[in-house]
């Protein structure tokens, strides 16, 4: 039985500029009136025993609970050379999740129950697609950005995999394709991870139909919560 502590969240952003030449600028001109900027603050109370880290894969990290993956600035032409049908374009782009102590995230922790771990992807059924390609039929992460505020209406695909400790853990893990439901688990299987060993996701362009994608922005929010096995 799975039990979900929702307090021991974090969050994972799937942010770029998406297919086609374009440049996105996020200070202001000068003018007349006042000029404007911003502050982001993030962060967690953890009730729990375990606190989720962010990192790259490989190379483990303590203390991040969150991460921007960036897919890369794709050219219309490269996204769309070759194309028969949906498929994959670009190159994927991965990261790593371990769990540490709550107060001190750079050792172990210690669970109330079971001795596995893993990770709900928390989408709502709107941020799904499925999509039958050349793939067969999966499903897909839409764009958060509408085509009205300069979205592509490129989607991503997501993959996951299980690796027995961080430090040995790499991209080729994250080999089981996702099918993406609300809740459903990053691992691609039903028992997980040890609670020493590491997830890695895996995300990647996809081509939403057999046309070219379009120019434009995009950018998706994963929450993730920690599931004890």
């Amino acid at each position: 039985m799975k039990t979900i502590f929702k307090r021991t969240s974090t969050h994972l952003l799937i942010a770029t500029l998406a297919a086609g030449m374009g440049v996105h600028l996020s200070s202001h001109a000068q003018s007349a009136t006042t000029d404007t900027s911003s502050v982001v603050i993030t962060g967690q109370i953890t009730a729990n025993t375990c606190a989720v880290n962010v990192s790259d894969v490989g190379s483990p990290s303590s203390g991040n609970g969150s991460k921007s993956l960036f897919l890369g600035n794709i050219a219309g032409t490269a996204a769309a050379a070759g194309t028969t049908g949906p498929s994959l374009f670009g190159n994927p782009v991965t990261t790593m999740f371990t769990l540490g102590n709550a107060t001190t995230p750079s050792t172990a922790c210690t669970f109330n129950s079971g001795t596995n771990w893993d990770l709900a992807l928390n989408l709502t059924t709107d941020k799904i697609s499925t999509i039958t390609s050349s793939l067969g039929t999966n499903t897909f992460l839409k764009n958060s950005i509408a085509a009205a505020n300069g979205g592509t209406d490129a989607v991503v695909i997501l993959s996951g995999g299980v690796n027995a400790t961080p430090a040995s853990a790499t991209a080729a893990s994250a080999s089981n394709v996702l099918t993406l439901s609300p809740g459903g688990l990053m691992s691609g299987g039903t028992t997980g991870v040890v609670s020493t060993g590491a997830l890695v996701l895996k995300a990647q362009w996809a081509r939403s139909s057999t046309a070219a994608p379009t120019s434009g922005l995009y950018s998706q929010t994963i929450p993730l919560t920690v599931v004890y096995k």
